[in-house]
């Protein structure tokens, strides 16, 4: 009897990847780098100076900046104990530890520091009855 002839291509281990196989894993690899970049880029991205203002439209102001969806949730620090607030339409007074004044002509978007000529806690806010001075 005869014994079975193995093929050349069966008995080698050592095959190397089909063209096909090699560009499929090489188009892999390069999408990963472009989405990791992509992501690195977007996360480096320094966020819109004004984000409740709105641009003109444009392809170009949409890269750079990009639409902000959680806008309210940006805060301005202010790096003092707060004791009292004072809302009056659009403008805000703040006051709080160390004789900190800030006030506010834009609903709390921006603020602007006063001074006190005091180190001490102001614990409350009152105006006279101008209106015009506290």
């Amino acid at each position: 009897m005869q014994k079975p002839e193995m093929s050349s291509s069966s008995a080698s281990n050592d095959e190397k990847p089909s063209p096909d196989q090699s560009a499929f894993w090489w188009l892999i690899g390069l999408a990963t780098l472009l989405l990791l970049g992509s992501a690195w880029i977007a996360w480096q991205q320094p966020p819109k100076p004004d984000a409740n203002r709105t641009t003109a439209p444009g392809w170009i102001d949409t890269l750079q900046y990009p639409i902000e969806y959680n806008v309210f949730k940006r805060v301005t620090v202010i790096n003092a104990g707060l004791q009292a607030v004072f809302a009056l339409d659009q403008r805000v007074w703040a006051v709080g530890g160390r004789g900190l004044i800030v006030h506010s002509e834009d609903g709390g978007k921006s603020w602007q520091r006063q001074t006190s000529g005091t180190d001490a806690r102001l614990k409350s806010i009152t105006f006279q009855a101008d209106g015009q001075q506290g």
